[in-house]
C-alpha cells in the first residue's frame, strides 16, 4: 500500500527537480535500458520522503563526482553521448534541493549506471488548534488562565 511522504515543496520545485533527474537518467541510459524511480517515507517522527532515481546507463567516474552539480559541467562521456544538453540539470537539481531543504546523494559506477537520492525533510506539523477566547464571564487567574471555582 502507497503510504503518503509530506514534504514542504512548491509543486513547481518538486517537479522541476524530478524531471530533471529522471530526464537526465533516460538520458545517459542505455538502449533499452530501465530507469527506476522511487519514493519512500523517511522513518522516524520527523517524517519526510525519499527519491531515489537510479539508471543502468553510462556512469559517472569517482573523480568527477565532485563537480556533476556545477553549471554547465559536463563529463566527456556525456558529452560524447548526448551532445545536445545544457549541462544546467544537475544544477537545477542542486538549487532546487537546497531550497526545499533537502540533501542529495549520488553513487554511480562507470559503465554501470547512478543513483540519485533526494531526501527531503517532513512538513513542519499542522499548527495546533488556537484555544477560543475565554468568556469575560470566566473568572481569570493573574496569568490569564481560568482560576479554579
Amino acid at each position: 500500500a502507497l503510504q503518503p511522504a509530506p514534504v514542504q515543496a512548491a509543486p513547481d520545485h518538486l517537479t522541476m527537480l524530478v524531471d530533471n533527474l529522471v530526464v537526465n537518467a533516460v538520458t545517459y541510459s542505455h538502449d533499452g535500458g530501465v530507469v527506476e524511480v522511487t519514493c519512500t517515507p523517511e522513518p522516524g517522527p520527523a517524517g519526510g520522503a525519499r527519491l531515489t532515481v537510479r539508471d543502468h546507463g553510462i556512469g559517472i567516474a569517482p573523480e568527477k563526482l565532485p563537480r556533476i552539480f556545477d553549471d554547465y559541467y559536463r563529463t566527456e562521456e556525456a558529452v560524447a553521448h548526448n551532445r545536445a544538453s545544457t549541462g544546467l540539470g544537475l544544477a537545477i537539481v542542486r538549487q532546487v534541493a537546497r531550497a526545499v531543504g533537502a540533501s542529495i546523494e549520488v553513487e554511480s559506477v562507470p559503465g554501470r549506471g547512478t543513483t540519485f537520492t533526494v531526501i527531503f525533510p517532513g512538513a513542519p506539523p499542522a499548527a495546533a488548534p488556537v484555544p477560543a477566547p475565554l468568556s469575560a464571564a470566566q473568572p481569570q487567574s493573574q496569568h490569564g488562565l481560568p482560576a479554579d471555582r
